[in-house]
């Protein structure tokens, strides 16, 4: 299945470019190989995400990022504020048609101009001039955004601004400590990052939930009469039911019933779909 994606691309360039993105992003780019992408994060000075972004080597002194359209700006902000006596440029954003198809370990060669990896399992992220063309060429149904919302709850993938606030939240609270490294060297936010991990925890983590009732993101979640959480993306399947992602306190476990909207709703760890089939 193939869906239409709100993306913008930026451009690093320059000697300093590796060093730079390098001390600036939570994964390893220095020693990323030169057509390789991986996904990756900014974040603020306190740690809390900026931004979800993949990051493209396209030769030995410029990278490419796909980023949300949505958050482009703000993304782009937030490199150019350090960027001071490096040799490097940044250019961009520059929005691009772009389609994520979903569903396939097979790379789609062919289809646009650039093809990346996403942080969703088995499907990438394809990037071209025309968008219709694409969904055309790929040669798979196209998805609605509900369709998508099931794969990315399935999955237990986040998205900024959908499931958690931007500038707001800590990568162990999104569950988004893969996309970190914790052996380069320093990186903005690391100090918060490797804090947590090491010595504490998160207040709130990302969890699934099994619904039994009708509910709608931004929903509270009771445990008790006590709010613990709130619902952030709801999905429907015909085989399994309402599902949703959640931010819940760390204190309730995977196991626990609490209540959304007066109706049950289990608490699940992601990813969720072996503990559904």
């Amino acid at each position: 299945m193939a869906f239409r994606a709100d993306i913008a691309l930026v451009w690093v360039e320059g000697p300093d470019a590796a060093r730079f993105l390098q001390g600036m992003l939570t994964s390893e780019v220095q020693s990323l190989a030169i057509g390789a992408a991986q996904p990756s994060l900014l974040l603020s000075a306190k740690g809390r995400i900026q931004g979800q972004l993949s990051v493209l080597r396209d030769g030995e002194e410029a990278f490419t990022l796909a980023l949300p359209a949505l958050f482009a700006e703000h993304i782009v902000a937030g490199l150019a504020e350090h960027l001071v006596s490096e040799d490097a440029e940044i250019i961009g954003p520059e929005p691009v048609g772009a389609v994520l198809i979903a569903a396939t370990d097979a790379r789609p060669d062919g289809v646009g101009d650039l093809v990346i990896e996403s942080d969703i399992p088995d499907a990438w992220l394809v990037i071209g001039a025309d968008t219709d063309a694409m969904l055309v060429a790929c040669g798979v149904p196209e998805g609605s955004p509900e369709a998508l919302d099931l794969i990315r709850v399935m999955a237990g993938v986040p998205r900024l601004g959908v499931d958690f606030a931007v500038d707001q939240t800590l990568v162990q609270e999104a569950g988004l400590a893969p996309l970190v490294s914790f052996t380069k060297g320093c990186y903005l936010g690391q100090e918060t990052v490797a804090r947590l991990e090491h010595r504490g925890h998160a207040n709130r983590q990302l969890r699934g939930l099994r619904l039994t009732g009708v509910a709608a993101p931004g929903a509270d979640i009771t445990r008790g009469g006590a709010v613990v959480g709130a619902l952030t993306t709801v999905a429907s399947s015909d085989q399994f039911g309402p599902v949703g992602l959640a931010l819940i306190r760390h204190e309730v476990e995977p196991g626990a019933t609490v209540h959304v909207g007066g109706s049950a709703a289990e608490v699940t760890t992601l990813p969720f779909v072996a503990d559904l089939l």
